[in-house]
């Protein structure tokens, strides 16, 4: 599990789960919902899908997010300028190791978009068709399966 959030980032977090006969790579797009109107406003979700939609070309070929991770490790703490591990859980090593089974193995993607302030009981006929086109691209472009985490 990798903490890629800043500029340049593949996706907020990307999960790494290495499978009996693939690997499954998990992007989460997260993003706060702002101003009075939360979980109504179509424009909240603009941003995360679009970011959703853009990381489908990590799939065309994946030892280039392997790169791209292990060249952001380590990031630097705005707060301290120390040195920090992205890395939530994993190392370095694990990551070179799952990059060189990428290469012989299937990859298969899954990208998630993250909106608490989306309900899903309340969702506008816009937040929806928002999602649905933002479903339709990644299943079209190279069949990556997508899911939303909202408010209930």
């Amino acid at each position: 599990m990798f903490d890629d959030d800043d500029s340049g980032e593949s996706a907020d977090v990307v999960c790494v789960k290495d499978g009996k006969h693939a690997l499954e790579i998990e992007f989460y797009h997260c993003k706060f919902a702002k101003g009075i109107r939360v979980g109504t406003r179509v424009e909240d979700l603009y941003e995360v899908c679009g970011q959703a939609q853009k990381s489908v070309q990590w799939a065309a070929n994946p030892e280039d997010l392997f790169d791209h991770l292990q060249k952001r490790e380590p990031r630097t703490s705005k707060k301290t300028g120390q040195e920090i591990s992205r890395f939530e859980h994993g190392t370095l090593n694990v990551l070179k190791m799952l990059r060189n089974k990428s290469m012989n193995l299937p990859v298969k993607f899954r990208i998630s978009i993250v909106q608490p302030g989306v309900s899903k009981a309340k969702a506008t006929n816009e937040q929806l068709s928002l999602l649905a086109v933002t479903e339709d691209y990644l299943r079209d472009t190279y069949n990556i399966p997508f899911g939303v985490i909202c408010s209930h």
